[in-house]
């Protein structure tokens, strides 16, 4: 078997099972080559464009031909085969097919896994350094970046603030950290069999991901098995299927695995490294041994200016030696902590990545990594200063690695995971990588700068629209929880109804607080559920600009109407106080229930939002305009 083009998916830290990243990575692949897929010769692809030739008939250009997943091999030959997936593009009559590989480098078996405790009491020890260094990268990237516009300089301004507010949060954050590592500390040592089962589990939960991440700076056997399983992953696809071109993909840690893989050995045939939401400066500084004894004062200096900042808000709580220290003691241990915040957080080490890509310019791999906006683990592009080629003349760190940024779903959270999810950007943009660097006898479409400014900003335009919801709804269900009696009561009248009209009212014995809270959080889940179906809706249609134009304004006042009217019935309840004034203005139409006030304060606010979303969008269109009269 021979295979023109092999693409070797490096999955990242967890448990994944055997099989799992190739359908996880290699399915939206396969599916986009599909769709991306021109024929030749010319006059085949004028005729799919004038109409003449079902859609159908392309996408049977591409013909799957083998394919092995199984979880759990059968025979040694098997034990060592990676999962993997053949098919061939048919490109035209009188071409030779193109033979395309996707195999799967799955190194989470690679080692076996670590002791819980010792990966508690790692993580005891970076979770300081982990919060802050996040806060203070972005605001080294606002200090970096070169505004051309007044609005973008505005945003770096205002990010640069936003990052210097936030550091005095980051304290008491680590210090909640902590304090629950060392809670599930000592409750592995209870000697009570339902404790030890919930601790056994939750550490096996943590340790599946990031025990990952200790045993790649902790120990240098099971890094190297690690890194074993991918050069054999490599080796298999040259010598088994003799690729032409290799590409790899690599997520997370996948990408440091597969970056000290390539330091080991880069073959000539790989012509593309592929890393996604990389975690491979963080991990290089988790390894620095220097870095390791400076996270440990970083830690004692964060744990104090928790105590203090807590202790400063709720005196009560402060313990009697942190209230006989003069105030100027707190206040220089905050400033203290904000300057090691910003000092060693903004400090990287990226020697090894720049001696590497150096290497990638020099007639290697070309190396492209993409980052979403908000994920915490790549935490923005990786910076490359004072590059050099071969030749020890400077270049641009552009040239040596594209970063590109993404906009997944605008959420520290969420954005690590969802990048195959990313269809408008992501996935478009690795085909075009793939399709440019594969050098085989394939024609894939490539998008246009129209297509790709359309895709990219209507995305972002739909997930902020979405974020601003969801986010809503979150502080209405926050400050709804925070007024139990507000809670209580609501749960009383549930309870009435339950014990009144339904049979299950024998079997429900809960309390009126209990009963509310759980109605609060059902609504809370109910709405993001409904708010994530009405944005499905919206599809991106490839000319009819105008059809996306009126659904998008039909969903986005939809989703902003029912998001402020919560907020706004949980704020009329809390404080009808302060919105007397809407109370006496809605007597005049002989209304005056909190209901009524709610629905007031959504329509209001809603229009407002619902408006400065189609600001935006009218705003794209006109710019859309402007790119196709040009």
């Amino acid at each position: 078997m021979a295979a023109d083009v092999g693409i070797l998916l490096v999955h990242g830290i967890g448990n994944q099972v055997r099989g799992e990243t190739l359908v996880g990575f290699g399915e939206p692949i396969y599916t986009a080559l599909k769709d991306r897929i021109e024929l030749r010769p010319p006059d085949v692809n004028r005729l799919i464009r004038d109409g003449n030739l079902a859609n159908g008939d392309r996408r049977d250009k591409v013909q799957l031909l083998d394919a092995f997943a199984s979880p759990i091999p059968n025979t040694p030959s098997e034990r060592d085969t990676p999962a993997y997936a053949r098919f061939a593009i048919n490109n035209g009559e009188g071409m030779m097919p193109t033979d395309w590989i996707l195999a799967e480098s799955h190194w989470a078996s690679s080692f076996p896994p670590p002791p819980s405790r010792p990966v508690t009491l790692w993580m005891m020890w970076i979770v300081p350094w982990i919060c802050f260094s996040y806060v203070a990268r972005q605001f080294r990237i606002a200090i970096n970046q070169s505004p051309k516009t007044g609005r973008a300089a505005a945003k770096s301004l205002a990010v640069m603030l936003l990052s210097i507010l936030a550091l005095p949060l980051i304290a008491p954050i680590a210090l909640s950290l902590e304090i629950t590592l060392l809670a599930l500390l000592i409750a592995s040592i209870v000697p009570l069999k339902a404790v030890e089962e919930f601790v056994r589990r939750l550490n096996a939960a943590i340790s599946s991901v990031l025990g990952d991440c200790f045993i790649f700076t902790s120990s240098k056997i099971r890094q190297q098995s690690i890194v074993s399983k991918v050069l054999r992953d490599i080796d298999w696809l040259e010598t088994n299927f003799g690729c032409e071109r290799i590409i790899i993909v690599a997520h997370s840690q996948g990408a440091a695995v597969t970056h000290l893989a390539l330091k080991k050995y880069c073959s000539n045939k790989i012509s593309l490294l592929v890393t996604f939401g990389a975690g491979i400066v963080k991990l290089h500084q988790l390894e620095d041994k220097k870095r390791t004894r400076k996270i440990g004062f970083c830690l004692l200096v964060t744990m104090f200016a928790a105590v203090y900042e807590i202790s400063a808000v709720a005196h009560h709580f402060a313990p009697d030696f942190i209230r006989g220290l003069p105030t100027w003691v707190g206040i220089l241990s905050t400033v203290l902590f904000m300057g090691i915040a910003i000092f060693e957080g903004s400090v990287e080490l990226t020697d090894q990545v720049k001696d590497q890509a150096s290497k990638f310019a020099d007639g290697g791999p070309r190396w492209v990594d993409f980052y979403a906006s908000m994920d915490p683990v790549p935490n923005g592009p990786i910076f490359i200063p004072k590059a050099k080629d071969s030749r020890n003349a400077e270049v641009d760190s552009a040239e040596l690695i594209e970063s590109i940024e993404l906009c997944n779903e605008l959420s520290p959270i969420g954005d690590h995971t969802s990048y195959w999810e990313n269809i408008d950007e992501f996935v478009p943009q690795l085909i075009d990588a793939i399709a440019a660097h594969g050098g085989a006898r394939t024609f894939v479409r490539e998008l246009t700068a129209i297509e790709r400014i359309q895709a990219s900003s209507f995305r972002r335009l739909k997930v902020f629209a979405k974020r601003i919801d969801d986010t809503i709804i979150l502080i209405a269900l926050f400050l709804f929880l925070f007024h139990s009696g507000h809670v209580a009561s609501m749960g009383k009248e549930l309870n009435t109804i339950i014990h009144d009209g339904c049979t299950i009212a024998d079997c429900w014995s809960y309390s009126p607080l209990t009963t509310g809270t759980g109605a609060a959080l059902l609504v809370y889940v109910l709405l993001s559920m409904l708010f994530s179906a009405l944005r499905y809706l919206v599809e991106l249609p490839s000319e009819e600009f105008e059809d996306v134009y009126f659904i998008f304004s039909a969903t986005s006042a939809a989703c902003h109407f029912i998001a402020v009217t919560a907020l706004g019935w949980v704020l009329v309840v809390s404080n009808p106080e302060m919105f007397s004034w809407l109370a006496t203005a809605l007597q005049k139409i002989g209304s005056t229930t909190a209901r009524d006030q709610s629905l007031v304060i959504g329509m209001a606010f809603g229009f407002l939002l619902m408006w400065s979303d189609l600001r935006r969008l009218d705003r794209l269109r006109r710019s859309l305009l402007e790119m196709n009269r040009s």
